[in-house]
């Protein structure tokens, strides 16, 4: 009775440490406008495949653009720098 005892401490305790040690790769999304949090649920990945990656893709026009890092000044929420959302329509 004993060894079972030890047994089930043993794989309680392996698999409690297991689960501790695992990073979460949970998404957190917070929302200015609202002020509201809302939680991205992690995506299941194959974990037999060591590497990956997509082809890139230039476009038709076959030349790069260097984009702006400058935060924005207009369209912008109240004493933030984010940008409010809005169709890019609007914009030109």
């Amino acid at each position: 009775m004993k060894k079972y005892i030890v047994l089930l401490l043993f794989l309680l305790t392996t698999t409690h440490i297991q689960t501790m040690s695992a990073v979460s790769d949970t998404m957190m999304v917070y929302d200015v406008v609202k002020k509201s949090l809302m939680t991205m649920i992690p995506v299941l990945y194959d974990k037999e495949v060591p590497f990956d990656k997509t082809n890139s893709y230039i476009g038709t026009m076959a030349n790069k653009v260097e984009l702006s890092t400058t935060p924005p000044t207009v369209n912008v929420i109240q004493q933030t720098q984010f940008s409010d959302i809005a169709r890019a329509d609007q914009f030109f």
